[in-house]
C-alpha cells in the first residue's frame, strides 16, 4: 500500500520527492500535466517498487520523464503503464477502449486521426 508519511521514505526516495517538488514548484512540467492533475496534490511512495510519485484526488500519477514533470500513465483494459511518448511506440497493439484512453492525453497531435 502506498504512503505518503515521509518517515517511511528513505534517503534515495527523499531525493527524488525532492526533485519532484522542485520540478513542480517551478513549472517544469507538461503541458498533459497542466490539463488533466487535479486538487488535492500529495507526494506518494510505492514501498513496494521504491517508486516516489505526485498523485491527486482522480488518481492521476506524475512523475519525472527526463527534465520535466508529466504523467504517468495506465490504460483502463489491458493495464499498460509508462509515460505517453513510451505507450506510443505500442498503441498498435493495444485494444480499442486503450488507444481512446490514450488519444485523450495527445496534447501534440501524436497519434494520426486515422488511427
Amino acid at each position: 500500500m502506498n504512503t505518503n508519511d515521509l518517515s517511511k521514505f528513505g534517503r534515495h526516495e527523499l531525493d527524488i520527492a525532492q526533485k519532484i517538488l522542485y520540478h513542480y514548484c517551478n513549472d517544469k512540467i507538461t503541458q498533459r500535466f497542466k490539463d488533466h492533475f487535479g486538487s488535492n496534490v500529495r507526494l506518494e511512495l510505492n514501498p513496494s517498487s521504491g517508486e516516489v510519485f505526485l498523485v491527486d484526488d482522480n488518481y492521476n500519477t506524475a512523475m519525472i520523464d527526463g527534465d520535466t514533470l508529466d504523467l504517468f500513465l495506465f490504460t483502463p483494459d489491458e493495464g499498460r503503464e509508462g509515460f505517453f511518448d513510451e505507450l506510443v511506440f505500442v498503441y498498435d497493439l493495444m485494444t480499442q477502449d486503450d488507444k481512446e484512453y490514450l488519444k485523450s492525453f495527445d496534447t501534440e497531435h501524436v497519434i494520426e486521426e486515422g488511427d
